[in-house]
């Protein structure tokens, strides 16, 4: 049986034998963790005995340089006072040609696969746009401009997988609608349109956002405001809204 100066039993001058025994497993631990912190490969391989400070190293390691990796980390914890380095390094071993071209083939091929499924993906996810039209339009708040307000145009079939157009009024009170790209318009069919137009009120601390749009124009379920996108080169949707919905507002083309 090898007779490692490690495994004596400890002097018990300073402290007891029990607490020297709990002290050792800390250490052992926290060894454990930093050469798993460190990506050291096959730790179950390793074999780590701690007393009084000083560190058993056994096992079986992959190259020299991993020995050496080991020991002078381990060397470098606090609370390790000496470390005894009986690793064993297994000979070093070259790569064959048929390894190497696997693994830079498996690499390749894997990249590959990769830029296959995006390409897929982007081609199948262009062929399943349904054609659209262009689409412009004006918003009238109580007969004035809304600049910043969204409007949103909900298919009237209610399918939660349909597109739904949206725009931004600017400044004089026009707006374009986006379905895939900017300002490209909607498909066909019949809209509900919801509006939405936020203004902050007040100063510093007390500065809020306020709803400016009467919530029945907000949902898709209480509004009335109506469009109908054709098939042609240009749709034109005009929505008037008031404060408190005295009147009907349909989009027209």
């Amino acid at each position: 049986m090898y007779d490692s100066p490690l495994l004596r039993k400890p002097s018990v001058h300073t402290q007891t034998y029990t607490s020297r025994k709990a002290a050792d497993r800390r250490l052992e631990r926290d060894i454990a963790a930093v050469l798993l912190v460190r990506n050291i490969p096959d730790l179950e391989r390793l074999r780590i005995e701690a007393r009084d400070g000083k560190v058993l190293l056994r096992g079986t390691v992959r190259s020299p340089f991993q020995k050496k990796l080991i020991a002078t980390a381990v060397g470098s914890i606090k609370g390790v006072i000496h470390v005894v380095d009986e690793l064993k390094a297994e000979p070093a071993r070259v790569e064959t040609f048929t390894e190497r071209f696997n693994i830079r083939y498996g690499v390749i091929a894997s990249i590959a696969a990769s830029l296959l499924v995006v390409v897929l993906v982007a081609l199948y996810s262009k062929e399943s746009r349904l054609p659209v039209f262009p689409v412009a339009g004006k918003l009238l708040l109580n007969n004035t401009v809304a600049p910043g307000a969204q409007v949103i145009f909900f298919p009237k079939d209610g399918h939660p997988d349909a597109p739904r157009p949206q725009g931004t009024v600017d400044q004089h009170g026009n707006f374009t609608l986006t379905t895939y790209e900017p300002g490209d318009g909607a498909p066909l069919g019949d809209y509900l349109v919801t509006v939405r137009w936020q203004k902050v009120v007040g100063k510093g601390e007390d500065a809020r956002a306020v709803e400016i749009i009467a919530p029945e124009y907000r949902s898709p379920r209480t509004t009335n405001l109506k469009a109908l996108i054709a098939e042609q080169a240009a749709n034109r949707v005009m929505l008037s809204l008031q404060t408190s919905r005295r009147r009907s507002a349909y989009g027209r083309r």
